[in-house]
């Protein structure tokens, strides 16, 4: 019998447990994320600013480098270990309070623009050095910067993310010449690291912004979650009288999305076996999160969301070397937010839910006009 003639090109994987493996595998290394622009248009300053955003991105942990990749991801991992958090933490469970007690006399809120995208923005922003006006700036940018994450074709063929990154960069760097708040652990870790010589100053503000920007997911996955629960008074009562578990809950919400509209890409540095075939080096593998969630062979009934259910088996966070160093912060103010929404509202509201085809993954939750009354 001869052994599968290796595939090389472009792989797709459709079951759970083929991207587990190869997410583990060490033949299967993290996407290029060097692809850029081929031309830089001009000679203006415009253009000599995508050129720096090009830059910029082609050091982000995700590239073929995998030395660097380790190096880099240590210390994004440090800036987001439980120690440096624990302060953004309590700020995040004090505004969740504050946010949902807005003293008003109408009782009604649109809970994804006046709760989760301040709850989810304000305390990780500031962790970075990055408040008030600046924070809304940077918002600015990273509405720029979604191409990054929303098609690999779009990234390079548009310059715009590239000139937001280089804006962002330089809004950072100058945050980061003056004094930062006390509140800016994960600026201060990330200047510690190029003081010691662990990072060049460009790594780290790259990174910080790469972090920054990976936490707007947050705010999908927690619309998300708050959708799916105003839908199901049951669950909201559960909840709240103690009887099913908040972190249940949350990893459910996690495994259905958003923001599992995202697709993982890997390549292969060697061959490798999968599915009964054997992919040559260089092949890139992609892994759409949304289909694998809900891989009927490892989840039974899996478009029904049911916090009952285990499911940890869920790769939402990668997994791998290259798992997303931000899992528990997300896991944890996913949790802080929904024990205190069920605080301040016992019985569930009436609400109205506004919603972009949160169950085909392609945008996600856009308002939830709650009355509170």
């Amino acid at each position: 019998m001869h052994a599968p003639k290796p595939t090389a090109g472009s792989f797709v994987v459709s079951a759970l447990a083929d991207a587990k493996t190869l997410l583990a595998s060490p033949a299967v290394g993290p996407w290029d994320g060097s692809v850029a622009l081929q031309q830089v248009p001009g000679h203006s300053a415009s253009a000599a600013l995508i050129a720096r955003g090009v830059a910029l991105r082609a050091l982000w942990m995700w590239g073929k480098d995998r030395a660097r990749h380790a190096r880099v991801r240590k210390i994004a991992a440090n800036a987001l270990a439980p120690r440096a958090i624990a302060g953004l933490l309590g700020k995040s469970a004090t505004l969740a309070l504050e946010l949902l007690t807005p003293g008003r006399e109408d009782q009604k809120m649109e809970l994804v623009g006046e709760f989760v995208a301040p709850l989810i923005r304000q305390p990780f922003l500031a962790h970075f050095g990055v408040c008030g006006a600046q924070a809304a700036m940077l918002h600015g940018h990273f509405a720029m910067m979604a191409p990054f994450v929303r098609s690999v074709a779009a990234v390079s063929n548009e310059p715009a993310p590239y000139f937001a990154l280089a804006a962002a960069a330089q809004m950072i760097d100058t945050l980061w010449e003056g004094p930062l708040p006390r509140e800016a652990v994960g600026a201060r870790v990330m200047i510690d690291a190029v003081n010691a010589g662990a990072l060049t100053r460009d790594e780290a503000i790259s990174h910080a912004i790469l972090l920054m920007f990976g936490n707007e997911t947050s705010v999908q996955a927690l619309a998300g979650l708050i959708a799916r629960l105003i839908e199901r008074p049951d669950l909201w009562h559960a909840v709240a009288s103690g009887a099913l578990a908040v972190e249940k809950l949350v990893e459910e919400g996690i495994r259905l999305g958003p923001p599992t509209n995202m697709t993982l890409v890997r390549t292969t540095t060697a061959p490798v076996d999968c599915a009964g075939m054997t992919l040559a080096a260089g092949t890139e593998i992609r892994m759409p999160l949304g289909a694998l969630n809900r891989d009927p062979c490892a989840f039974v009934d899996p478009d029904t969301f049911d916090p009952e259910r285990d499911a940890s088996k869920h790769i939402a966070f990668g997994g791998g070397p290259s798992l997303c160093v931000g899992a528990h912060l997300a896991r944890t103010t996913l949790c802080i937010a929904i024990r205190a929404l069920v605080t301040a509202y016992p019985a569930s509201p009436q609400a109205r839910i506004v919603r972009d085809m949160i169950r085909t993954h392609e945008q996600g939750v856009v308002a939830i006009h709650v009355d509170t009354a």
